[in-house]
């Protein structure tokens, strides 16, 4: 199958004092990994609505679209192994104003803080493992494209990040 199914999705990070919140993903795309929390957007949802249903959800912890920051946005190219292909765009946000203190619930682990200068870098996704140290040293926008393998387990490419003035709607 040469047709690459897209998905648009987003994952929302708490930050604050320079910590970064990432419980581990219990289960769907990423899985096993810390991030932060997310999923895919609903039709005629936007991205920060999206992400502040899904902030609320997987971590009991209430946020408003007006207090996110878009940070990154993601071009995540998957294959499955019998060769299936599906493009995820994930918009990325960081949050330093919420509501209440996060939760685990089914689908995220116990929270989980970490200095934002000294990630977990083995327990993040192969592409958050390059992407969001940067994003946190550097802190301007990026735009990340990643090829993985079947699995999300391997890179098929060197990913591309490149830092922008101002990130696309897409």
């Amino acid at each position: 199958m040469n047709q690459e199914t897209l998905c648009h999705a987003t994952v929302g990070f708490l930050t604050k004092h320079n910590r970064v919140n990432l419980p581990v993903k219990k289960r769907k795309t990423g899985a096993g990994f810390r991030n932060g929390y997310g999923g895919k957007i609903w039709p005629e949802e936007t991205p920060s609505a999206c992400v502040t249903r899904e902030i609320l959800e997987e971590g009991r912890i209430k946020t408003w679209p007006q207090d996110l920051r878009r940070i990154a946005l993601l071009h995540c190219h998957n294959r499955t192994e019998t060769g299936e292909k599906f493009l995820y765009v994930v918009h990325v946000f960081e949050t330093t104003f919420w509501l209440g203190e996060p939760k685990e619930t089914e689908e995220m682990g116990p929270p989980a803080w970490f200095p934002t200068d000294a990630l977990p870098l083995d327990e993040l996704m192969i592409d958050d493992r390059l992407w969001l140290p940067r994003f946190f040293r550097d802190r301007k926008p990026l735009v990340v494209t990643v090829k993985y393998g079947p699995n999300q387990a391997t890179l098929d490419e060197e990913m591309v990040i490149e830092e922008v003035l101002t990130l696309p709607e897409e």
